[in-house]
């Protein structure tokens, strides 16, 4: 199986208070995943900062927030940002972090039915 078409998909919180684009690819075996941080919503639609903190309409332009990789059998590969790591402000930050992970997890989830001994134990 060829890789499927890239999808676009937004993630947020219950109350929408923030969110993410991911950019989905999907293989045989897993789904490769680039995701950006939205840093506001105008007439253009969403906006994203770049690397030098401009803001931007152009996810090629827009600083990566994260890109992973989830295979089938739960097993995952994850690298942070365009430097390697996250910074976080606090906990709201993090817990928004954690709730972006569990998002594609269960994504990856909804694409591969064998990852449902994942699910059982969440």
């Amino acid at each position: 199986m060829e890789k499927a078409l890239e999808t676009v998909r937004m993630v947020t919180d219950d109350d929408g208070l923030f969110g993410f684009v991911a950019v989905v690819q999907r293989s045989e075996a897993h789904v490769d995943v680039k995701v950006y941080e939205v840093s506001g919503e105008g007439d253009d639609g969403y906006s994203f900062l770049t690397p030098d903190g401009h803001e931007t309409v152009d996810l090629d332009k827009a600083e990566l927030y994260l890109e992973c990789m989830i295979k089938w059998d739960e097993c995952s590969h994850f690298t942070f940002g365009d430097r390697g790591y996250l910074h976080f402000c606090g906990l709201f930050f993090y817990k928004k972090h954690c709730r972006l992970i569990q998002e594609l997890y269960e994504y990856t989830a909804d694409l591969f039915p064998e990852m449902a001994t994942w699910r059982s134990m969440s």
